[in-house]
């Protein structure tokens, strides 16, 4: 391990846009390519030059999913204005465009306030890990356990926490209760050992059941999901775990993710935790872990705004070529986008690749972007807006992507591209 992660600052200047860390929802794609592509620096280092050797260092396409590159950055959007839960800040990459028109790009960020301790609400919460026999390999147990100390040390003393353990059976370590002092919680995370197959099935559903128990409108409903490897006992279909899962989230509970090392299926991690509203991580060490943890604990797992949806009334002529990050829909010239649920002091990205028509003169309407969101706190239904315009005369030649917090995330957006593209190349054997 650690000599592969010698070899990750190589990988990071070959990959240009992928140099810097912040923390983010939904981030295990890119964690998962650099940890992949640090193989396959390894391989070349030590002078591996076999085809299987090679292939190591190639992340799957499909496991390439663009819009986390961005969402792992940190953006640095404006706080949103006083009492208001949500801002949005919307840029285009250049705001004059040549006589004969041409591409353009608009940004749509979207930053969250940070809850106060009035406003968050209790955490119920349970915590499902996995201590199958793959745990016992390089040291894995001892440092998860030193993640959730730590996060335990995050929670407040009325939290309800619950854990469950799941190997080939499925174990209640720690029934519902109040974190109170933190002493039970941590004799309980000393005791777990590894050992057994994967049941994860079995440990989720059990984790649902907890929090349903003492399920509040009130409080934060939520489960963390933690796993090594597949699901190899009871139930192991895929389609049916999330199918199961969705049933709880349904009513209210939240799921987040968390994958450790190569052997789980990221799809499927990926999967439970886009549908139940949470974040989805892959982590290779102590440290990274740690860090999850921590922001598990905090500001991501406090929701400040629900219903959260974009309106984009595009001008005259202007055509929609690429949108990034989030589903759509356009009709007529009307662009809607539904974002996520929005965490406190979370940051929510999109990306819109547009044409514009050739033309002459100034103040020409690019678009009105309209943000509706409902407060959680308040109940109350906001709406914000913002005018986007542009004008002819852009010098020769033409750079669209002038803004340089647009030009970076394009850049982002074009090397997640890439990786994908060399995955295709690499299954092609072209």
């Amino acid at each position: 391990m650690n000599e592969i992660r010698r070899y990750l600052p190589l990988i990071g200047i070959f990959f240009l846009a992928l140099v810097a860390a912040a923390c983010a929802p939904q981030q295990a794609s890119r964690e998962r390519s650099e940890y992949v592509a640090g193989y396959g620096a390894t391989a070349v280092a030590q002078g591996v030059r076999d085809e299987q050797s090679l292939l190591q260092g190639i992340m799957p396409p499909e496991q390439v999913r663009v819009e986390e590159y961005l969402n792992y950055y940190d953006q640095n959007f404006p706080a949103p204005p006083s009492d208001f839960a949500v801002g949005f800040n919307a840029e285009l990459g250049n705001t004059f465009l040549p006589a004969e028109g041409g591409e353009a790009w608009l940004q749509i960020g979207l930053q969250a306030a940070e809850a106060t301790i009035e406003d968050i609400r209790p955490l119920n919460i349970a915590l499902v890990l996995d201590k199958s026999g793959s745990m016992q390999e390089a040291d894995k147990m001892s440092y998860l356990k030193q993640s959730l100390n730590i996060f335990v040390d995050q929670l407040m003393p009325s939290d309800i926490l619950s854990i469950v353990a799941y190997d080939d059976e499925t174990q209640v370590v720690l029934s519902p209760q109040p974190v109170g002092d933190g002493e039970q919680v941590r004799r309980v995370i000393a005791s777990l050992a590894p050992g057994g197959a994967t049941n994860l099935h079995a440990g989720l559903m059990e984790g649902y059941r907890l929090v349903m128990e003492n399920f509040s409108q009130e409080a934060n409903n939520r489960v963390i999901l933690f796993t090594d490897g597949n699901a190899n006992r009871g139930v192991t279909d895929p389609d049916q775990i999330a199918a199961d899962s969705l049933a709880y989230n349904s009513e209210g509970i939240f799921l987040s993710t968390i994958g450790l090392g190569l052997d789980f299926n990221d799809e499927l991690l990926s999967k439970l935790a886009e549908q139940g509203k949470g974040n989805y991580y892959f982590v290779t060490d102590a440290e990274e872990m740690e860090r999850i943890f921590k922001e598990e604990a905090k500001g991501l797992v406090q929701t400040v705004a629900k219903k959260v949806w974009l309106t984009l009334q595009l001008g005259a002529g202007v055509q929609v070529q690429r949108v990034y990050g989030y589903e759509y829909d356009l009709k007529e010239g009307v662009l809607r986008v539904q974002f996520d649920d929005a965490g406190a002091e979370s940051t929510q990205i999109l990306m819109i690749k547009v044409l514009v028509p050739g033309g002459e003169g100034a103040e020409q309407t690019f678009a009105r972007a309209s943000l509706t969101y409902e407060d959680v706190f308040s109940l109350e239904n906001v709406e914000l807006e913002q005018l986007l315009s542009y004008s002819y005369g852009a010098p020769s030649p033409y750079d669209p992507l002038v803004a340089q917090a647009v030009r970076r995330n394009a850049t982002i957006l074009r090397m997640a591209e890439a990786l994908q593209q060399v995955g295709f190349l690499c299954q092609e054997r072209r």
